[in-house]
Formats: C-alpha cells, sequence, structure tokens
C-alpha cells in the first residue's frame, strides 16, 4: 500500500477516537507562553541539526493547508511558515536566503529552548527530547543544550521512528532510530537550579559501573549494535548532568566533550566483556 493509504487509514483511526478536547498554539520555543510549572510534562521532536530544513519542507504542507483550513485557523495573509529563529544549523548552499546558523547559533537557541522547557515542567516531571544525527558534532551540541538548560538525564532509549522502505532511506544511509532522552530538572524545591559542583575522579569512578549495570539490560531486551551505545547515553550522562559542573582537581572545568569521549571507551569496553 502507498503513502495516501496509510493517511488514509491514520483519518479513519482519528474519526473513530475518542480524544478530549486540546488546545494547540504556536510560539517561539525560546519565548513560551505558558506560566512557570504549567506542563504536566515537556516532549519536543525534533529539531534535528542539521539534518533537515524544517521551515522550507512546511512550505509545502502550508500551502495545501491554507486552503482545508478556515481563516482564523492560521495566519492566511503571510505566504510562507515562519522562519525566524529556527533552531536549525543552516550551511552554505542551504534553501532560500539565509544566514548561515552554525554550531554555536544551534546550541544557543536550543538552551533558550529547552530553559523555557524547564521553566513550564513541573518538578519533578519526566519529560523526554527526541534527537538524531549522524555526526559527533551534533550530539555534543545538543547534549550540551540539555545540560546546559539545566537538565538532568536520566534515560535513553532508541525508538525506531522511520519507516526502512521510505524514499529517503533507499540506497541511502538515513537514520532510522531516533534517540529518546529521558530527563528530570536539576532543580531545588524553590524552582532554582542547583550548583553542585562535581569531581571529575569520582565521576569517572562511577561510570563503568554504572554502564556495567546498564548494558546486560539492554542485551536481554534486544537493543544491540549502534542502538545499545545511544542507549547507554542515559546513564552515563545522569552521573554527569546531576551537577552544574564538574572539575578536575587543578580547578579545570571539564567539557562535556571530554566527558562523552570517556563514554564512549566504558561502554566499548563493557560491550567486549559481554563478548568475550
Amino acid at each position: 500500500s502507498g503513502q495516501v493509504d496509510w493517511v488514509a487509514r491514520v483519518c479513519e483511526h482519528c474519526l473513530k477516537s475518542n480524544y478530549a478536547p486540546g488546545t494547540v498554539a504556536q510560539a517561539l520555543a525560546q519565548n513560551h507562553p505558558l506560566p512557570d510549572d504549567g506542563a504536566d510534562s515537556v516532549f519536543t521532536d525534533p529539531p534535528y541539526y542539521d539534518a533537515f530544513a524544517y521551515s522550507h519542507l512546511a512550505d509545502f504542507f502550508y500551502f495545501w493547508l491554507r486552503r482545508a483550513t478556515p481563516p482564523d485557523a492560521m495566519n492566511t495573509i503571510a505566504d510562507e511558515t515562519p522562519k525566524d529563529r529556527e533552531i536549525v544549523v543552516y550551511g552554505p548552499g542551504s534553501p532560500g536566503d539565509r544566514a548561515l546558523q552554525d554550531t554555536d547559533f544551534f546550541h544557543r537557541e536550543m538552551t533558550l529552548a529547552l530553559a523555557e522547557s524547564r521553566r513550564v515542567a513541573k518538578p519533578p516531571s519526566l519529560n523526554a527530547f527526541v534527537f538524531a544525527n549522524k555526526t559527533t558534532s551534533g550530539w555534543e551540541s545538543f547534549l550540551r543544550s540539555v545540560v546546559d538548560a539545566g537538565w538532568v538525564v536520566t534515560a535513553s532509549w532508541p525508538i525506531d521512528t522511520e519507516r526502512p522502505n521510505r524514499q529517503r532511506a533507499l540506497g541511502s544511509a538515513a537514520l532510522g532510530s531516533s534517540v529518546h532522552l529521558v530527563c528530570r530538572p536539576r532543580e531545588n524545591p524553590d524552582g532554582s537550579l542547583r550548583a553542585e559542583v562535581g569531581e571529575w575522579r569520582e565521576v569517572l569512578g562511577e561510570l563503568p559501573q554504572r554502564i556495567h549495570a546498564w548494558m546486560p539490560r539492554l542485551a536481554e531486551e534486544g537493543i544491540v549494535g549502534a542502538d545499545s551505545i545511544f542507549a547507554c547515553l542515559g546513564p552515563g550522562l545522569e552521573i554527569f548532568s546531576r551537577y552544574s559542573r564538574v572539575e578536575k582537581a587543578s580547578g579545570e572545568v571539564v567539557t562535556l566533550g571530554e566527558y562523552l569521549e570517556q563514554v564512549w571507551v566504558a561502554v566499548s569496553k563493557e560491550a567486549l566483556s559481554l563478548l568475550f
């Protein structure tokens, strides 16, 4: 069956379902209209760094939605979807007349957006941020935003979110899984950020133990290969992200990139121990 048939089946299912009424609002993720502690949970998906030019892709659907919805349902005066402060990386050759948006731009704007998410989330709620990217720079930039925005990563689960026979995946190395990062606010009871400083030696000592306890469970649940590596991000990052910063004995601040290198080393060693 083709894509049209799939869409038709989804529409039929939605018509038969008894959903509670809800409200859809459009706003900048960096400046959300919800009040403090106004959301029971926050779930975001995407953006995925430099993987898609979302706003330009949205223009295709916007053209048809304008014709199918009442005039007050969306801004029918605008000819295109909003593109200001879109949190994606645009490089040379990007579609449209866009200024270059580099990794620093992505990290700055994503940190603002995730800080807003923490502001509106009721503590100690569970929240999830979905991300996928084939580059280490993309992952490091996103994870740095999560930590800098005041979140503690407690788990990470790779979930197959794409159909393997979709056109984008045919004959390419397109991503098939998206990693769901489960997070809690790193806050005190009064809503302020906790300011504990972690010791690098203690963090490094705890990391192998956490990975050792986690990987056998992943194997039991059939999560292997690259998916198991990303699934170890959660317990590994929980150690690092529970602190406002981690310092060496010299007082030097440990960067997230430096810590991630140690996570990959610990995961590799544990994976080899399971094989042999």
